[in-house]
Parts: structure tokens; C-alpha cells; sequence
């Protein structure tokens, strides 16, 4: 909500990054039972502590055991920190979304917010408006300079500069 009246707006936060709305065990889960299908997939429950490149592979110690890989996947994980907004996380992957590639579609050419953290909201927000009518919500994050207010003009970007003080919708998103 804004100071002064209520504004619905799915708000899409913490740039591009590509994940699923799933807790990480039942992720696990998931993948434990449909990975093994897979002919050239093994699952070893374990810690890979070392990585060595090869010519053609590489060698990876896994539980004292060295195993051998034609490719190394890095997947530390994302752990998203949400902006202390009363009704954020509640509607987090229903209404709140993190990556527009990943769910511009589904927001039809709906309303769109762009809750700023930083300065690269602005830039997330001129990428969006071919799914909808975007806002920048600039939430104390940042303040555009002229030149950029112009940009975000130009691309069909309204900026609200009132503080978010709380999320309110009335349905969620169906993906």
C-alpha cells in the first residue's frame, strides 16, 4: 500500500535469478526421484571437496572416492533476502515474483511492480514493460537522476517514490 491508497501491483524482486518456489528438502526430493531415469545420472549422497580439470574431464573427490565427470555443475544455492514489507513474503511465488523471464508470461500483460533494492532496479524495470505496465517502486532504494527519469519515461515506466508499506491483493497468480 501506499501512503494514500491501496495499489495492487504484482511486484517482481531480486533481479534474474532462476529458481523454483520450493523449500530446498522437498526440491531434493523431487530430484532424487526423477533424476535417477536418467541413463548417464548417479546419485551419491556425499561432499565433494576437490575438483581437478583434465584434458577431456574432470576428477572429482567425493568421500575419499575420486569419480570422474565430463562436466562440473557449481550450484551453491540462492537464498532470497526480502525487503522488510508487511505481506511480502506471504505472497511470495503467488503474487511476488523473482524473475520476469520466468514468469512475464503468466502476468498476462498485467500490472507490474518493481520493488527497488538497489539501483539495478531501475534497469529491471525498462526490461519489463512488454508484459505489462510497470511501476517503479522506488521505496527509498534509490532516487533517478533526470536522465534517467527520462529513460524510464521513454520506455513507459511510472515511478512512485512513496515509501511500500504493505502488500495487498485480492488473488494470486495462476502458473
Amino acid at each position: 500500500m501506499r501512503a494514500g491508497g491501496a495499489t495492487a501491483l504484482p511486484v517482481i524482486r531480486t533481479a534474474f535469478s532462476a529458481a523454483t518456489v520450493m523449500r530446498p528438502q522437498p526440491l531434493r526430493k523431487e530430484a532424487k526421484q526423477q533424476l535417477p531415469t536418467y541413463p548417464s545420472v548417479r546419485w551419491i549422497a556425499g561432499e565433494a571437496t576437490h575438483a581437478t580439470p583434465n584434458a577431456e574431464s574432470f576428477d572429482v573427490l567425493v568421500n575419499e572416492q575420486t569419480l570422474s565427470a565430463s562436466r562440473l555443475v557449481l550450484a551453491s544455492g540462492v537464498v532470497d533476502q526480502l525487503p522488510e514489507v508487511e505481506g511480502l513474503s506471504e505472497r511470495w511465488g503467488r503474487s511476488v515474483f523473482h524473475c520476469p523471464y520466468c514468469h512475464g508470461y503468466e502476468l498476462n500483460q498485467g500490472v507490474i511492480g518493481v520493488l527497488a533494492t538497489s539501483e539495478l532496479a531501475m534497469h529491471h524495470a525498462q526490461l519489463l514493460p512488454e508484459w505489462g505496465t510497470v511501476t517503479l517502486l522506488l521505496n527509498g532504494a534509490s532516487t533517478p537522476d533526470d536522465a534517467q527519469k527520462q529513460l524510464l519515461e521513454r520506455c513507459g515506466v511510472q515511478v512512485e517514490s512513496s515509501p511500500v508499506l504493505r502488500l495487498v491483493d485480492h488473488g494470486n497468480a495462476v502458473l
